[in-house]
Formats: structure tokens, sequence, C-alpha cells
């Protein structure tokens, strides 16, 4: 019996809208391929860096101070504007979550053919065939160009977040970037305003989770601008 076979048509592919949700297991299970060689402290500082820049250039900080912790986490606060925290549409959770738990394939690839696409896209893609990630070596220490805080929070044992808005305490919390406790207000913000990034390491995914208070130093020297107030406190060297 012959096998015949309608061929296929333009009209048989794509006739919906797609949506594309890079979730975060590659970072996982390759750490070093997007945040940095894991063996040297080369990652384990980015995450610091990539938080301190969210903060500078996404929520528009101009006070921005990293606090080395005792139990080995990191703290960051700054006066940033707050994060979304209206439900997403498309994930049925915060904006927040959202941003913190799925990578946005705007950091890994672009579409072409029958689309035109000037910009990367977002979460929500229009038709379209998704091009392979482009892979140009790992990050060296600084290099927060292609890492989101959403890498930061999958690859931290502990990952919380606070913010202080429109006389409002919010808060969510992660536990290697799955949600442990959603977004939820806390109570009133007692007149402060921004955001605090408190983090601790996976030891699964660096072997030697120890910050360098001069590593970290110089590179908050290297962010520094006269109109900003960069601060570095360890308090691990504060004694009893």
């Amino acid at each position: 019996m012959s096998d015949k076979r309608r061929p296929l048509s333009p009209d048989d592919f794509f006739t919906d809208p797609i949506q594309i949700m890079w979730g975060l297991d590659p970072v996982r299970w390759r750490p070093s391929l997007y945040v940095g060689a894991t063996d040297d402290g080369t990652g384990l500082h980015n995450l610091v860096f990539v938080v301190v820049d969210d903060a500078l250039d996404q929520a528009g900080a101009d006070r921005v101070a990293v606090t080395l912790n005792r139990d080995g986490s990191v703290t960051i606060s700054d006066n940033g504007a707050a994060d979304p925290l209206e439900r997403d549409p498309a994930t049925g959770v915060s904006a927040i979550e959202t941003r913190l738990t799925i990578l946005e394939s705007q950091a890994r690839g672009r579409r072409t053919g029958q689309a035109s696409v000037s910009e990367p896209p977002g979460i929500l893609e229009p038709p379209g065939i998704l091009e392979p990630p482009r892979y140009d070596g790992p990050p060296g220490l600084g290099d927060t160009a292609r890492i989101s805080v959403a890498f930061v929070n999958v690859l931290s044992e502990q990952f919380g977040l606070r913010i202080w808005h429109a006389g409002q305490a919010y808060a969510i919390d992660f536990a290697h970037g799955d949600p442990v406790a959603p977004l939820r207000c806390t109570g009133d913000s007692q007149g402060r305003a921004g955001r605090e990034v408190t983090f601790r390491p996976a030891a699964g995914s660096f072997p030697h989770p120890h910050f360098d208070h001069d590593v970290l130093a110089a590179g908050l020297a290297e962010r520094g601008r006269p109109d900003l107030s960069l601060s570095l406190v360890d308090a691990r060297r504060v004694p009893d």
C-alpha cells in the first residue's frame, strides 16, 4: 500500500502564538557556563555583582549597601524602585516571582524567519523560529551582562527579597530557586523605601562559597561614580 501524505504548507505551522518559558535547570546543571568559573571564585562573586548591577541599572538606585554576614550569606540593600508586585497573567503568580524563576529568552536567543523581530524576545513570543543560543564562553569576573537575578536565585540555598513600597512591606522567599513563601505583605514600611536581597550560595554549586572582601571591594570601586553611594561591610570581621 502506498503511503500518500499531504504536503505540508506554511499554514500548518504557528497557527497560534507560542509561549516560551525558559526554565533554570540548565543553570543548575552547568552553573559555570552562565555565571563564571565556580572553582576560583569568579562565579561566586558575580552573584553579588549582578544584584548590585540590577539595583543600579534596573531599579535606578543611587545607594547600595553590601553586607557579608556571618552565616555565609550576603545582603544587598538599595533605595531603588520596587519590583513589580502585580500578578503576571502569563504565569499566574506575582511578576516578581516570574522574574526570579524564569530565564527570559532575550538573554539566550533571537527569532528569525517569517517573524521580523528587531529586539530580543521576551517571555511571550510571536510566531517564528528560535535560533540556538549563541555561546561566547563563560563570563569573567564582573561580567554580568548575560546574568540575571534569577541565576542568583537558582544557585542559592536560600534567597529572600524584601520590598518597601507605597507604605507597605513585602517579602518573598526561595530555596534553590523554588518558592517556599509567595509574595506577601508583612506590614507597614515604617517610612522605608527600596529593596533588600539576602542570599546564601549553594554549596553544591560552589565548592568554596566564601566571599572575598577585597574582590568585592574592587568590583564596587569599578562601579563607583560621584552620584552613587556604594558601601561594603564585612560583619564576619566584627568581634562578638
